[in-house]
């Protein structure tokens, strides 16, 4: 019975980090996105609001992934599996690069890291 216990006590545990970490990360872009917009108005003739647009959508895009992976975390503990096939890891992070620092990336020396999951 105590065994049962400090399971589920254990198990209780790990969720509130898991929902303490998840707040967190999904504060993140949001903060950003306001404070970009904020930053924007308070001199908004001298502002460049495509380059605002794009920065608040690269935020949203990131706050889109965000809740896409909970959900989807939600659906693996519920038993519900989404299709997999082989993704190649090192193009997967030199889109993420790519994205978040927007800045050249030599790659003639990557190998290929193929694993089997879910591409997104």
């Amino acid at each position: 019975m105590n065994a049962m216990l400090d399971r589920i006590e254990g198990s209780s545990e790990r969720q509130k980090r898991f929902m303490s970490d998840a707040s967190h990360e999904l504060r993140s872009p949001v903060a950003s996105i306001r404070t970009q917009l904020e930053t924007a108005l308070l001199r908004p003739d001298h502002t460049d609001w495509p380059h605002v647009g794009r920065t608040v959508l690269a935020e949203d895009e990131r706050l889109g992934a965000l809740v896409d992976n909970l959900l989807a975390l939600t659906r693996l503990e519920e038993g519900v599996r989404r299709p997999t096939c082989e993704v190649d890891l090192d193009e997967l992070c030199y889109e993420q690069l790519q994205r978040t620092f927007r800045v050249p990336i030599d790659r003639s020396g990557v190998l290929a890291g193929r694993v089997i999951g879910v591409p997104g």
